[in-house]
């Protein structure tokens, strides 16, 4: 690193200082032997003094070095660097001085070889250059301390050849580390600057002085394209008076600039193509030249998607008034209150939305009574049947009569309440024109045929030809041939009105098909007929009737019934509890649907605006359950299913929730009130174990009555012959043997008995029973069992009881078969929502994925046993450590008696 000028300066001075240093040497000289030596010691002493105040004035390391040979001399050292060697090393000021410098730096500094090479390097080319060395090197204090430091070996010459040498050495290392910071400051800027998601800017004096790769990918443009161009390269020409007052203010105001939030601002790339972007000006002022940067972020998608958003709802809104009727919404209250309409009322009821609003109009206002009632009726029977309706009927207001067809569907919303949504359609001139065919079925106004039933011969009106595409003549007047065309899913319904009609079962023919026309398409025909000729017998003979091509406004009404359903469907309600949070947030919840209510007995107010959780109205026993599989799902990336008890103002209720997160922490998912299928596998669980305890009982009864006194008896008996038998005899042996296998018999009976139901537990309970079982533990068996509860004796009822008590028993075996454990701890506790029963030995242990057959049948035992009581078994075990077996059971009410 190169020295300031400031230092250049003092060494300079230094070099002219030591020259006349050594000036004034060969000039005392010269006096001595012309003067006296007085007047030659004063001056010396004056230069003396002078070279002191440069060595005490300056914070550089000097110091003058003499060449003696091919050595170098001390001569002066710096007064604080004296001070140095003096207090952190055993040599003084006099036995530095006056020695080679390999003296300071192999016993005064105690340098490493590698470090005395380097400098008597530098040293040996200043012999051989006779010039100044510069270099940087790694020094050493007295005190041990280490740096950095800037030297130079300055030779001062004498008839061309060395006679004195000043080195000069700048402490570099604060600098050195402050320069590597600032390197590295720069470096990540630099790389915050490309890899930055914006495009970025630096403008100078008003041109582009640099650019990221951000601005490349934006605008197409490479640095070289774009350097020293202005910001019109990329701005359009509309926005350039906008760009000349940020110009003006930027560096006025001194604050940033931002665009494109208010209005829309667009830039240009380099083909010339415009995208809608957000941008950000700053200024930056740096020794009077004026800097800027401009941040600028593509924002098209964003604008984009607003104006698709916008042109969907105008298009929704666009198909809502153009349908061939109006949406409505009543109340299912006495008067059918009108909670909304779609618009256009006044065009298909006859009454102006203002009238509606103002005068608050009900039915009991445009229908009479009759229809009233027909229309309850009507309304009643879809509500019980949960189906569509349909109806006619006619309004009146204010002198203006209509009749209007309504098909509507009884919908549950979120909060419980019943609504009747629907589409209302103008049908007056439907029921006029039918009124008129009624009175004169002859003037035919749409397409007219008449059938003579007796030849099978159709004839049509030129209408009735043109509306299936062809001219009258090409019509065929067989009737077969007619209901061919009919479509195949019309035909039956077709034929089956037509025949009740002839039978006089309807006084009219009326129906809707589908009929092929000559183009091969088919369309929608209303059909009206009637018979106007019959035999005496009733058999009819002729029939006329009209088709009124119905096929835009039947293909409207699907159109509009499918939407219907849709909308419908989507306004219906969904059973339980929707909802949305996050699980990084303390499972905080931004939706919950109105089923949380009924559930949980809370709003989705009290949850969304209240800050209240799912999590907190679960058991707290089971919270560290749940959040662990629902943190697994998580990282798995699959859906959780979980079944759990909350505490709700209305009591505990079991829930299954079925979740997934949906991204960004969030999970989506439903619950549902599982409480009465949860209650009922309760009760079918619970009858499960009385059963098998009553079973056991049984069994353990006739074993002990029957059996076990009968073996008994065959015991007394056969001790009776004992007497009866030569003493030695064959006889006698094999009595013997009999008794002794027979008393084997009777003593494992008592002992089968016993464990199927022992009678310890009937007795004095299950508490008692494992005390007394450890007892008989302890007074065989090389390992100490203890056993600790903090449940009263007799507390547990015998249902819970003897399954705790087989667990025991169970986990007993298992340790004395396999575990050669020294010690085992048993221990049941019973807290406010579970009962722990653990067992737990410090025996060889064994790794849980080992296939241990007899091991993991008694294990198997383990766990469907808690399972049988809605529990759950674990089992911790490795190699070399022991055993531990946990199960966890959900308190009940039943499983204590009364008292307790």
């Amino acid at each position: 690193m190169n020295l300031d000028i400031s230092h250049i300066f003092i060494i300079t001075g230094l070099v002219v200082q030591v020259g006349l240093v050594i000036f004034w040497f060969t000039t005392v000289r010269k006096k001595l032997q012309e003067a006296s030596l007085k007047k030659a010691l004063d001056i010396l002493e004056e230069k003396e003094k002078t070279l002191s105040l440069i060595y005490e004035n300056t914070n550089d390391f000097i110091a003058l070095l003499k060449k003696e040979g091919d050595q170098l001399t001390i001569i002066r050292l710096p007064e604080t660097f004296i001070q140095s060697i003096e207090q952190h090393t055993r040599f003084l000021e006099k036995e530095v001085l006056g020695k080679p410098i390999y003296f300071l730096y192999d016993k005064v500094l105690e340098l490493t070889q590698e470090e005395r090479a380097f400098r008597f390097d530098k040293i040996n080319t200043l012999f051989e250059t006779k010039a100044t060395v510069k270099y940087e090197e790694q020094f050493k204090a007295p005190d041990g301390h280490r740096g950095l430091s800037q030297s130079s070996l300055i030779p001062i010459l004498k008839d061309n050849e060395i006679e004195y040498v000043l080195y000069v050495a700048q402490d570099i290392t604060e600098e050195r580390s402050t320069n590597l910071q600032l390197e590295y400051a720069v470096d990540v800027l630099e790389r915050v600057y490309e890899s930055n998601l914006a495009a970025i800017v630096l403008f100078k004096d008003g041109k582009i002085e640099k650019v990221n790769k951000r601005f490349t990918s934006y605008f197409g443009y490479e640095q070289e394209e774009i350097i020293g161009e202005t910001a019109e390269k990329f701005i359009p020409e509309k926005y350039w008076h906008l760009l000349n007052g940020v110009r003006k203010d930027l560096y006025e105001k001194g604050e940033e600039l931002h665009f494109g939030r208010e209005r829309e601002i667009v830039t240009k790339r380099k083909d010339g193509s415009l995208f809608y972007c957000e941008c950000v000006i700053s200024p930056l002022l740096i020794q009077g030249v004026k800097y800027s940067f401009m941040f600028i972020i593509d924002v098209s998608d964003y604008y984009n998607a607003q104006k698709e958003l916008l042109a969907s709802r105008e298009q929704l809104q666009s198909i809502i008034d153009n349908l061939p009727g109006m949406l409505f919404r009543l109340g299912t209250d006495e008067e059918f209150t009108l909670q909304h309409i779609s618009g256009n009322s006044e065009k298909y009821l006859g009454i102006t939305q203002e009238d509606i609003e103002k005068y608050n109009i009900k039915g009991r206002d445009v229908l009479s009574d009759e229809f009233i009632q027909y229309s309850r009726s009507v309304i009643k029977e879809t509500f019980e049947k949960q189906e569509p309706g349909e109806m006619k009927l006619p309004i009146e207001y204010k002198g203006t009569s209509k009749w209007v067809s309504i098909r509507f569907k009884p919908t549950q919303l979120s909060n419980g309440e019943y609504v009747i949504d629907g589409l209302l359609f103008d049908v007056t001139n439907q029921v006029e024109n039918e009124e008129r065919l009624s009175l004169a079925i002859e003037s035919a106004r749409e397409g007219l045929w008449d059938w003579n039933i007796e030849d099978g011969k159709l004839v049509f009106n030129n209408y009735q030809a043109e509306m299936l595409g062809y001219d009258v003549a090409e019509m065929s007047n067989d009737v077969q041939e007619f209901f061919k065309n009919i479509h195949p899913q019309d035909i039956e319904d077709a034929q089956s009105k037509l025949s009740a009609h002839l039978k006089e079962e309807t006084d009219f023919y009326e129906t809707e098909y589908r009929i092929k026309t000559k183009n091969g398409v088919y369309k929608w025909l209303l059909v009206h007929g009637k018979v106007i000729s019959r035999m005496r017998d009733g058999k009819a003979l002729r029939l006329i009737g009209t088709h009124v091509d119905i096929d835009e406004r039947k293909k409207a009404e699907i159109a509009v019934r499918k939407s219907q359903e849709r909308l419908l469907t989507l306004m219906s309600n969904i059973p339980g509890m929707v909802y949305r949070g996050s699980y990084e947030d303390n499972y905080a919840l931004s939706f919950v649907s109105n089923g949380s209510m009924q559930l949980t007995g809370y709003s989705p107010e009290d949850f969304v605006k209240g800050k209240r959780t799912i999590f907190e109205l679960i058991k707290d026993s089971d919270k560290e359950k749940i959040n662990k599989e629902v943190q697994s799902a998580v990282s798995e990336k699959r859906a959780y299913q979980l079944v759990y008890e909350i505490n709700s103002p209305a009591g505990s209720k079991w829930v299954y929730d079925k979740g997934q997160e949906v991204g960004n922490g969030y999970l989506e998912g439903f619950l549902t009130d599982i409480t009465d299928r949860v209650h009922a596998e309760e009760r079918i669980i619970q009858t499960i174990i009385e059963t098998e305890d009553r079973e056991r009982s049984r069994i353990a009864k006739e074993l002990h009555d029957s059996l076990g006194q009968k073996l008994t008896t065959v015991s007394l008996n056969f001790n009776a012959l004992k007497s009866k038998v030569d003493k030695g005899s064959d006889v006698e042996d094999r009595l013997m043997i009999g008794l002794e296998y027979l008393k084997q018999a009777i003593g494992e009976t008592r002992e089968i008995s016993h464990n199927l139901m022992p009678k310890s537990i009937e007795d004095f309970g299950v508490i008692l029973s494992i005390e007394s079982l450890i007892a008989d533990l302890n007074e065989y068996s090389e390992t100490a069992f203890s056993f600790y509860h903090n449940i009263k004796d007799n507390a547990l009822s015998n249902n819970i009881g003897i399954h705790l008590y087989r667990i025991v028993q169970e986990s007993i075996n298992n340790i004395l078969k396999h575990a050669k454990a020294k010690t085992v701890t048993v221990q049941l506790m019973a807290y406010e929502d579970i009962i722990v029963l653990s067992a737990e030995d410090d025996g060889k242990g064994f790794n849980i994925g080992s296939n241990n057959k007899s091991q993991s049948f008694g294990l198997d035992s383990i766990r469907h046993r808690a399972q049988l009581l809605s529990g759950d078994a674990i089992i911790d075990s490795s190699a070399g450590h022991g055993t531990t077996i946990t199960v966890e059971i959900p308190t009940k009410k039943h499983y204590f008696h009364e008292e307790n």
